[in-house]
């Protein structure tokens, strides 16, 4: 269907239709407060098993999406939009998700931050402050109980940055934006990742919480155009079984402990023309 407003949205009432396995929304323009509220809208059955989301300018997630328990089941997610690289921490706590696909599609020009939903206009103000601090913090946790590990199921994962920006022109230069959790959450996620992936991300190294990932199979980067290296302590990925880097014309050396890798099948580097041998 087709919906442009929020008393559309609601009026879907998604939330009642328990046998939905797969939800689809395509947002097409509209303003970062009006695509938050039509996604608040579009809050689906508990049941949910898979949700895409394409085009989605909203600065934050719902509330039923931002892993407090509300989608116990929902397996895989695949996610589009200016913001999304904001929002991988939020999407840490949903205990059976296994493939997340985000990709961030740049603004052709950077706009000023606006204010978006919440329960309360003081409330708002608060997690606006907090997130400025750390745009991809999850949940809140006792500082005195060990913290559950983030993406307990997750098996693949990819982070992309469009080639292309909001408005479909192709983007001359990139804003850097960039996928992190917190330092305090990096510690603590990825027990089951097998797949990692990073598609025209604009990295100079890959950052801390992604490199050591025991249960990791394959590593693939596409289109990194600004990876300069790749990290020393790969060799702390005893699982690791394929390699590739393609594209990524400022990567000059590869570790010597790349041969420590004892399950490694398939290695593969294309496209790196400063590479010293």
């Amino acid at each position: 269907g087709c919906w442009s407003s929020v008393s559309e949205a609601m009026a879907a009432n998604l939330q009642a239709k328990e046998k939905l396995q797969e939800l689809r929304i395509i947002f097409d323009g509209g303003s970062r407060k009006d695509n938050e509220m039509m996604l608040q809208g579009f809050q689906p059955h508990a049941n949910l098993k898979k949700l895409r989301i394409w085009g989605y300018r909203g600065e934050r997630l719902p509330s039923w999406l931002n892993g407090q328990g509300y989608l116990p089941n929902v397996k895989e997610i695949r996610i589009s939009g200016t913001e999304v690289h904001r929002y991988l921490g939020s999407l840490g706590r949903l205990p059976s998700l296994k493939v997340l696909d985000m990709e961030t599609v740049p603004e052709r020009e950077i706009i000023e931050k606006t204010a978006t939903v919440g329960p309360s206009n003081e409330s708002m103000k608060a997690d606006a402050t907090a997130d400025e601090a750390n745009p991809n913090r999850g949940p809140e946790t006792n500082a005195d109980t060990p913290a559950a590990p983030l993406f307990p199921s997750l098996e693949r994962l990819r982070l992309t940055t469009s080639l292309f920006d909001v408005d479909g022109r192709w983007r001359s230069n990139s804003r850097g934006e960039c996928f992190r959790l917190g330092a305090h959450e990096s510690a603590n996620a990825f027990p089951r990742l097998k797949q990692l992936r990073f598609d025209f991300l604009e990295w100079e190294v890959v950052p801390k919480e992604f490199q050591q990932v025991p249960s990791l199979e394959s590593l693939l980067f596409f289109g990194c155009r600004q990876l300069k290296e790749i990290p020393d302590c790969i060799d702390s990925l005893k699982s690791l079984q394929e390699l590739a880097i393609y594209s990524s014309p400022k990567l000059t050396l590869l570790p010597k402990q790349i041969a420590n890798l004892a399950n490694l099948k398939y290695f593969a580097v294309v496209g790196c023309p400063n590479l010293v041998e």
